[in-house]
């Protein structure tokens, strides 16, 4: 006679009573060092998702709802979803049905299956749910009304959740939500407010340090949402969202990075770009599948959908790049280890997840002018310090001091023959 398999030990209450902790004053329980809060700290402090996932398919014995968040973190979705099922077939308290139903939603969200997961939320909160819970299961119905084109039921959702982050200003879904209500302006064709919310996040983390690389792949996102809603896209906030994704370890927001490059590509380059690099990772997870077909036969069911093919659908042939050329080629082709955004002066350094604020003036426009190859030390002076003529003996102080400085920001500049080029940076 076989022995019965021991159900999953859960503590819901233990994590939930962390989160609220975390969410609501910014702070760990001291002397936490086990790991379950090694899960959480690496998911909502150190934005470590590979950390994490490790943790998750270690031999250690970890809660089962830690590893479906490390796993969904991780954009491992069926792994996540083997372990719903598994604690699902057995009988649970109310606060581990509520709690695995919130992994569930954030399950079929990252699946795309906005219906099933508006209707999972709903049920949840129908359980009268902690406040902590309820604001995040409020948040993922948000973002699902949303794709599904439900509006009103989105806005009414986001007032809802922005009562509650007063509870909890910690959380990450202040940030999250007043990004998708900036979405939501822009959907509705309210272009210039929606640029005043985003610009107003950028202000208000830049000016409290709170970068994450979480934040910050999702400042990115927002700022190419609005650049592809109203038009044009650019291609290098699509390729910055890729490689940040893939450096923290978020594979289902890498690959939505690549449908947004591929969406940005003229019809010859696109297959080409769908055959090599997309393609294959269709095969790996169902949403990008499903997103991907839709913008090959340009019928989208979700929002996400209508703003890829839109996307495509507005891409100049003369004015796009192509996957071998320099644009593309460098980026995609060789490791990033530096994000360069003047418009939003800041910089960062994937390899640490470093954040430098970036000042105004010659270092700015020297990163910009970089951006666009290599050139000599008369042509860098004349374009920056707008002067008519390179002496050496005069402006080879002032000229290498700046490079010193852009080298300080961790950008890699050469200087070779007289030939100075910026290595490994993207600037947006």
């Amino acid at each position: 006679m076989s022995r019965p398999k021991s159900l999953p030990v859960i503590n819901a209450q233990k994590w939930l009573s962390l989160d609220i902790q975390h969410f609501s004053s910014g702070a760990l329980p001291v002397g936490a060092n086990d790991a379950e809060t090694a899960v959480h700290k690496a998911l909502f402090v150190d934005s470590k998702v590979r950390t994490a996932a490790a943790h998750a398919l270690s031999h250690e014995p970890l809660d089962p709802l830690q590893k479906i968040r490390a796993f969904l973190a991780r954009g491992e979705t069926q792994m996540a979803d083997e372990i719903i099922a598994e604690i699902s077939a057995e009988p649970r308290d109310d606060l581990t049905q509520v709690e695995l139903g919130l992994e569930q939603a954030r399950l079929l969200g990252l699946l795309g299956d906005w219906l099933e997961c508006i209707q999972v939320s709903t049920y949840h909160l129908q359980k009268n749910p902690s406040s902590i819970t309820r604001l995040s299961l409020l948040m993922v119905r948000a973002v699902a009304f949303f794709e599904t084109g439900d509006i009103v039921s989105c806005q009414k959702d986001l007032r809802f959740v922005d009562s509650l982050v007063a509870l909890y200003p910690f959380s990450v879904s202040c940030v999250f939500a007043k990004i998708q209500d900036a979405k939501v302006d822009s959907i509705q064709g309210h272009h210039q407010l929606a640029r005043q919310k985003i610009d107003a996040v950028w202000n208000n983390l830049s000016n409290r340090s709170l970068w994450t690389p979480e934040y910050l792949l999702s400042l990115l996102r927002a700022d190419l949402f609005l650049a592809q809603n109203r038009g044009p896209s650019k291609l290098n906030l699509a390729i910055a969202c890729w490689q940040l994704a893939h450096h923290v370890g978020n594979d289902i927001y890498r690959d939505l990075a690549l449908l947004d490059i591929l969406a940005s590509l003229p019809a010859p380059q696109r297959q080409l770009f769908y055959q090599d690099l997309v393609l294959p990772q269709t095969r790996v997870h169902p949403r990008i599948q499903k997103l991907a077909q839709e913008l090959i036969d340009q019928q989208p069911t979700s929002t996400s959908g209508r703003i890829l093919c839109q996307t495509s659908a507005n891409t100049v042939a003369d004015n796009s790049p192509s996957v071998g050329d320099g644009t593309l080629g460098v980026t995609w082709q060789n490791p990033i280890d530096l994000l360069i955004y003047p418009d939003r002066e800041i910089s960062f350094v994937l390899t640490d997840f470093a954040v430098n604020k970036l000042p105004r003036g010659k270092v700015s426009r020297a990163f910009v002018e970089l951006a666009r190859g290599p050139m000599t030390k008369e042509e860098f002076f004349e374009k920056i310090w707008l002067l008519p003529k390179f002496h050496q003996h005069l402006h080879q102080s002032p000229l290498h001091m700046l490079i010193s400085r852009l080298r300080k920001f961790g950008a890699e500049v050469t200087v070779e023959d007289g030939v100075i080029q910026l290595q490994k940076a993207l600037v947006l």
